[in-house]
């Protein structure tokens, strides 16, 4: 069995004929704010005229809509508002990580400075060491060497980690912005999309005015031919010959020539 076509009417607005409509009734609101009205099924009501004009609507419950032009676009300048403040708030921790990577820099480099010295201050020590017998000072120099190379280690391993969630937080901002700039495309197609409605709705209106002008154009010339038609019958009608009377119809004649002229007419 073939489905049942859409009534536009209660798609848009509002059938006449209610449960008794022969196509069928989607009685689901359509909540997409980029939707493909002409392939969609939903409902799509256009704004109420009274509620449009008047702030206020006669009908309770009415089946056009009463939602504000500005309903949608405050939403979506909500989410844009929270976009721009993560935003903010990714700006900020880059610059605190730079600030960081900075400093980390910095001490790596004086700590280099730091090992070349030791390395050097190491090799004469082992030089009088060897030619003293002073092995426990060696030792003790070597230590310190080995505990700066571990303190060396760590940093490299720190700034890495901070050269890493730099990278996932440039990655999250380009998200972010990708999400902001879908979000103003969907802005401009809503704005489209209102505008192409509210030029089919003045369309609309204005052939319902042409119908009904035309309707009434009509109507007045049915009741204009009408009556002429009756003023015609009225002057006419059907004349007995044999007298001045005037019948309405045939049958009012023949009762008149039964009663008037019976010897006439058997």
């Amino acid at each position: 069995m073939a489905a049942q076509i859409v009534c536009s009417f209660f798609k848009f607005g509002y059938c006449k004929h209610r449960e008794y409509c022969r196509k069928r009734h989607v009685k689901e609101l359509c909540e997409l704010s980029s939707c493909d009205i002409a392939n969609c099924d939903k409902r799509h009501p256009i704004k109420c005229k009274y509620y449009r004009d008047y702030g206020q609507c006669k009908f309770d419950p009415c089946m056009f809509s009463h939602k504000r032009d500005d309903d949608g676009m405050d939403a979506l300048k909500k989410e844009i508002a929270i976009v721009v403040e993560n935003i903010s708030k990714v700006e900020k921790n880059l610059k605190d990580l730079e600030l960081k990577l900075i400093e980390s820099e910095v001490i790596i480099e004086r700590l280099s400075t730091v090992e070349k010295k030791l390395e050097n201050i190491t090799t004469s020590a082992i030089h009088v060491g060897q030619n003293d017998g002073n092995t426990d000072i060696v030792k003790e120099i070597v230590e310190k060497l080995n505990k700066l190379e571990e303190r060396l280690d760590k940093m490299e391993n720190n700034e890495s980690t901070l050269v890493q969630n730099d990278d996932k937080n440039l990655v999250k901002k380009k998200n972010i912005l990708e999400r902001l700039q879908k979000l103003e495309q969907i802005n401009l197609e809503k704005d489209e999309q209102i505008v192409i409605l509210t030029k089919k709705l003045e369309n609309l209106e204005e052939e319902v005015k042409e119908n009904l002008k035309e309707a009434n154009e009509c109507l007045v010339g049915l009741i204009a031919e009408s009556e002429e038609n009756a003023h015609f019958d009225e002057l006419t009608g059907f004349k007995c010959p044999d007298c001045d009377f005037v019948g309405k119809n045939m049958r009012g004649l023949k009762v008149h020539m039964t009663r008037k002229h019976l010897n006439k007419v058997s």
